[in-house]
């Protein structure tokens, strides 16, 4: 029987769409499976620098006599910075600045005084040198507060927590795709992130002369490097 031409019409239509659906079938059937897995490494080493931070703080209630009280402190200072033999490229400080300090009195804010402040950057090649340093800062009542903050030189600290991190996420995946009956493929994507986390120790210089001596014989400090990456990886068949 002969069919009519809006018969033969539907029946071109069909076909277009069945074909259309084997293609996207065909396109999902070869869509390649992927992993992503995180790793992770902190890297610990010891401090082969210390940046010392030493904030001087000068107060009056006239603006009369602070460069001279600041003058003090300064020189108190640099007797430690001589007597331990620190070279003038290893310190530095800060334009002094001066602020207007105030109270609250009965709702209103008065002036009550002025203060200025100066900081200094003192850097220091080992944990002798360091404890020394402030086990002096702690001596004196000058020094209104500081900060010693330990460092690592050199970049291979982090490259190797980035090394480690990769390894480690590539453990993670392997053994996935090994559960899974497939193989790595190649990597197809790749996130990093780093901390970088010296561990300063902050002291003020009212503290008690026994508690600089003891800080005078602490082990030299460690700096932590951590690295995160998060990698995708395809899966393949694997091949005998």
């Amino acid at each position: 029987m002969a069919l009519s031409p809006h018969h033969v019409l539907k029946a071109v239509m069909a076909a277009l769409v069945m074909t259309s659906w084997s293609n996207v079938y065909a396109e999902d059937a070869h869509q390649i499976a992927t992993v992503t897995v995180s790793g992770h490494h902190q890297e610990n080493v010891l401090a082969d620098k210390y940046e010392l931070k030493v904030q001087l703080i000068a107060r009056n209630n006239k603006r009369n006599g602070l460069a001279d009280k600041l003058q003090k402190k300064r020189n108190q200072i640099q007797r430690i910075l001589d007597k331990l033999k620190i070279e003038e490229h290893q310190y530095g400080y800060t334009q002094a600045s001066l602020t207007e300090e105030f109270q609250w009195h009965e709702g209103k804010r008065k002036l009550v005084g002025y203060s200025i402040q100066e900081t200094w950057n003192i850097e220091v090649s080992s944990a002798e040198e360091n404890h020394e340093l402030i086990k002096l800062l702690g001596e004196t009542n000058n020094i209104d507060h500081y900060e010693s903050q330990p460092q690592a030189s050199s970049k291979l600290v982090y490259q190797q927590a980035l090394k480690l991190a990769v390894q480690d996420a590539k453990n993670k995946a392997m053994m996935m795709a090994t559960e899974l009956n497939v193989c790595l493929g190649d990597a197809t994507q790749v996130r990093e992130s780093s901390q970088y986390r010296p561990m300063p120790y902050m002291h003020r210089a009212k503290s008690s002369l026994m508690m600089a001596k003891s800080e005078a014989s602490m082990p030299a400090a460690q700096v932590s490097s951590e690295a995160t990456v998060q990698v995708t990886w395809k899966l393949k068949p694997c091949t005998p």
